[in-house]
């Protein structure tokens, strides 16, 4: 039986001829040296270059000039390049005139505000590196934070968006990065310069956590620890961020008291964040949107709880207590999903009256009364439910003897 043949073989592209050779050497030379007008003259010569080369050859050499002079603190060069640049384009709605980022890091760096304003006027986009730059220059003890902070308005005068979302390589904010630096290094001049130029505090990022959707908010954020890597937690900001982010209107999302009351025992600011919220109108019988997710061997469960609920498995009766004042519902039920199939789960209150801590008992039957024995029924037999199955059954294959 006889196949049909595949396709034929493409054919071998003819090499470059020795006068291409030599303009893309030349072109090279002129790219390091930062001679941008030397390159765009020995472009004017009779050449075979497909215009995508060409296009791809005049960024490069134009950034390479435009960084060159940034280090020279010329602004006039870099004004000059960068309109010989659009001139020069063979098709301007189809040529890739984008300024790289680095050359904005380097202004930056450098806190030459003019030459940065002029590179934003100009399409340069201020990502995670330059936000980074702007951190590290409120981080120096030795700077000039006033320098920094002119440097930032002309940003904002030449169009720099401080409520623009930044992707590289997932999406955040700029103030989510001066919340998160000012949790690790307690820096909140960065910080303070947002809220006070028109950053909203209530930004979210959506984002997947293993199978479970949720969003980083300003108050906190999601992180994939490194071991188990299936597990993720949520870190909180400082109370000094938080109050920050609430007298300039940020609103309690769903997952801040959950964050709060899972932070260690031993943090001297856990209650005060977690009546800071409550005083602020945190919902207080909210469902997380998103928590940390793992997996039994068989299927990936993932729990959405109330901050009661939360309370009662840290075993803190002076959390309940705080909640329940403020009017938390120990009967409201817990979202399970596995897979695809969302449940009814424990409510706070099977918790409490599951639990090992006769204290904590006695609140539940002294708060809602004793358990009667249909409550127990329905109590044993949701939870009997929720007892994880194997989604792929696997049958034996010992043979039976």
């Amino acid at each position: 039986m006889s196949y049909p043949a595949g396709p034929p073989p493409l054919p071998t592209p003819a090499p470059p001829s020795p006068q291409t050779q030599q303009l893309r050497a030349t072109l090279k030379l002129h790219i390091e040296a930062g001679a941008f007008e030397s390159f765009l003259t020995a472009l004017e010569t009779p050449h075979k270059l497909q215009k995508s080369e060409i296009q791809q050859r005049v960024k490069g050499a134009a950034n390479r000039a435009i960084l060159i002079a940034i280090e020279k603190d010329d602004c006039a060069r870099v004004r000059d390049i960068v309109s010989q640049w659009k001139e020069s384009a063979v098709e301007p709605e189809d040529s890739d005139t984008k300024i790289d980022e680095e050359a904005l890091v380097v202004a930056v760096q450098r806190r030459h505000g003019e030459i940065a304003a002029l590179l934003v006027e100009s399409g340069a986009m201020v990502g995670k590196d330059v936000l980074r730059a702007m951190l590290d220059g409120f981080a120096d003890a030795d700077a000039d934070y006033k320098e920094m902070e002119e440097l930032l308005e002309r940003l904002v005068k030449a169009g720099w968006d401080v409520n623009a979302q930044v992707k590289c390589p997932m999406n955040t904010y700029a103030l989510q990065l001066a919340v998160r630096a000012a949790s690790s290094a307690g820096n909140t001049r960065f910080l303070d310069w947002l809220l006070e130029h028109g950053a909203s505090p209530d930004i979210s990022v959506v984002h997947w956590t293993g199978f479970s959707k949720g969003a980083d908010t300003a108050f906190a954020w999601t992180k994939r620890q490194a071991s188990p890597w299936t597990t993720f937690i949520r870190e909180l900001a400082p109370i000094s961020c938080i109050r920050k982010l609430l007298n300039h209107g940020a609103k309690p999302d769903n997952n801040v008291l959950h964050a709060a009351i899972r932070l260690p025992r031993e943090n001297d600011d856990r209650m005060l964040i977690i009546q800071l919220m409550l005083a602020r109108g945190a919902d207080v019988n909210a469902l997380e949107t998103d928590i940390l997710w793992v997996s039994n061997g068989s299927r990936v469960t993932i729990t959405h709880a109330t901050p009661l609920y939360e309370a009662v498995i840290q075993d803190d009766l002076a959390v309940m207590k705080l909640l329940v004042e403020h009017g938390a519902n120990a009967r409201v039920r817990n979202s399970i999903r596995q897979w695809s199939s969302v449940k009814p789960g424990m409510n706070a209150l099977d918790a409490m009256r599951r639990s090992t801590n006769e204290e904590m008992r006695a609140l539940a039957d002294e708060r809602w009364g004793k358990e009667t024995r249909a409550q127990q029924k329905e109590r044993k037999d949701l939870l009997g439910a929720l007892e994880p199955r194997k989604a792929f059954p696997v049958k034996s294959k010992r043979r039976r003897l």
